[in-house]
């Protein structure tokens, strides 16, 4: 249960840095334009 448990932090943390990721580049778009 403890690994389920790490596990879903793990995928929760990377899907959060991919957002991140996202909206940085989306940021950088505005900024270009």
């Amino acid at each position: 249960m403890k690994n389920k448990y790490v596990l879903m932090i793990r995928a929760y943390l990377s899907h959060f840095l991919l957002l991140k990721k996202f909206h940085a580049i989306n940021n950088l778009k505005h900024l270009w334009r």
